[in-house]
């Protein structure tokens, strides 16, 4: 009798879920190579004061609460405070937490994969490799972007929550809390709502649970805009309505911030491959319960883009090229590629993923560009991350030697590498850091 085949699956699996971390390991060691100890803009007014009023012992629920240009960030507050009174306001220390909580994103999107989409084993590498990518400089190497990170876990973390709550009722409540965590990160925390409830829509949640998330949604949004006062940069809602081609060309850009080259071309080609997929979707008849964690993934990044548009595109298009809007875009994509893979559905073995290749040509080509540009991708990020991070680390460097020497400088100069409102702000604080042995008097 000829001997059965045997079946690696299993072996792939775990060859898969261990790859799949390589690229956080990349992360922090680029953290170690490129971030520089020292307070750079928003930290200088956003962070820097409460740590004051917490080593004074004089810190309060207000002060937490309190908006940052139009943001709520009462827990990345609470979570950088502690941290830089208890690291002397070592900005290192807080790059180091964002890619603790991008590490712990990463499990839950390579766990979410496994029990949600046929991106399992070594079709995870591309969405596990696109959570890191190097391209979110400004995110990996700007300590108050702390929240941005947070906000990420927190998204998957309601993801996987909602995922699992039908078996254990008590996780329905931890995606309830994560969700009230991401609202009070930032302005786009609030967005989890609505993504979480088309989640467990298509999950198949009870309609008492989706009613009791609505109700919850609800009351943070009210909560997190009662009071909340002017925002910074002052937009007006009317100047989309009277230039929607402006609108339009600043929203494709965001999309393709991925990318720092040709990023009009990148975004128009972000949205066509949406397109794509949605009508191979469509085609094959895959049913939209398998593509929940795709349709999350995307729509999440995109309405992070058209409430980013709403409140930037007035200032002009370069606002649209920062390198930390690419953070959220990142998951349009690994949405795009979620969405390709399960249209083909590769599991179940070599003779399964064979005869689904050629049942389905189309679908095999596109999963199969959609792979070879993330790589693409990703090799590319590597070194140009390496060049930016070095020019990051350079600028850094010349504002430690700014601070260090506060007194002699002029504002202008402590404007422009340090705080960019204003140079005399800087002055006015520096003493205090020297004072306490902070930053980089320690």
């Amino acid at each position: 009798m000829p001997k059965p085949a045997k079946d690696f699956s299993g072996s792939v699996r775990v060859l898969g879920f261990g790859l799949a971390f390589i690229p956080i390991g990349i992360y922090f060691w680029y953290i170690r190579t490129f971030g520089v100890n020292v307070v750079f803009q928003d930290s200088w007014n956003g962070t820097l004061p409460l740590v004051r009023a917490f080593a004074n012992g004089q810190l309060t629920l207000a002060q937490l609460w309190a908006p940052h240009n139009g943001n709520r960030m009462l827990l990345p507050n609470l979570v950088l405070t502690i941290s830089d009174v208890v690291n002397r306001v070592d900005s290192k220390t807080d790059m180091y937490l964002s890619a603790v909580a991008v590490l712990a994103a990463l499990a839950l999107l390579v766990g979410l994969c496994a029990t949600t989409s046929p991106a399992r084993g070594l079709w995870v590498l591309p969405a596990a490799f696109l959570l890191c990518d190097l391209i979110q400089v400004e995110n990996i190497l700007w300590a108050f972007q702390f929240a941005w990170a947070l906000g990420m876990f927190c998204l998957l973390l309601t993801l996987a929550s909602l995922e699992r709550s039908d078996r254990h009722r008590w996780l329905f409540a931890v995606a309830v809390a994560a969700a009230v965590v991401a609202s009070y990160t930032s302005l786009f925390g609030l967005l989890v709502w609505p993504v979480g409830l088309l989640y467990g829509a298509l999950k198949g949640l009870r309609r008492r649970y989706l009613a009791a998330w609505v109700l919850v949604a609800a009351a943070a949004t009210w909560l997190y805009f009662r009071n909340l006062g002017p925002i910074y940069p002052v937009t007006h809602p009317s100047y989309l309505i009277a230039h929607p081609i402006i609108g339009l060309r600043f929203l494709v850009l965001l999309l393709g911030d991925v990318s720092p080259v040709h990023r009009f071309v990148v975004g128009l080609a972000i949205l066509g491959a949406s397109l794509v997929v949605g009508w191979l979707a469509l085609h094959y008849r895959v049913p939209v319960q398998r593509m929940r964690l795709a349709l999350a993934l995307w729509t999440f990044g995109i309405l992070f883009d058209l409430l980013v548009t709403g409140g930037r595109a007035e200032l002009g298009l370069a606002y649209a090229q920062s390198s930390r809007y690419s953070t959220f875009n990142i998951l349009v994509i690994i949405g795009i590629y979620l969405g390709a893979v399960s249209v083909l559905e590769p599991t179940g073995g070599w003779r399964h993923l064979v005869a689904n290749v050629t049942q389905r040509p189309l679908a095999a080509g596109v999963s199969a560009a959609l792979v070879a540009l993330i790589a693409a991708q990703v090799a590319w990020s590597i070194p140009n991350g390496v060049v930016v991070g070095q020019q990051f680390r350079a600028n850094r460097e010349v504002a430690v030697r700014l601070l260090r020497h506060y007194r002699a400088e002029p504002a202008p100069l402590l404007a422009r590498y340090l705080f960019g409102p204003g140079g005399q702000y800087v002055k006015e604080w520096a003493p205090i850091l020297q004072h306490h042995d902070w930053s980089v008097f320690s």
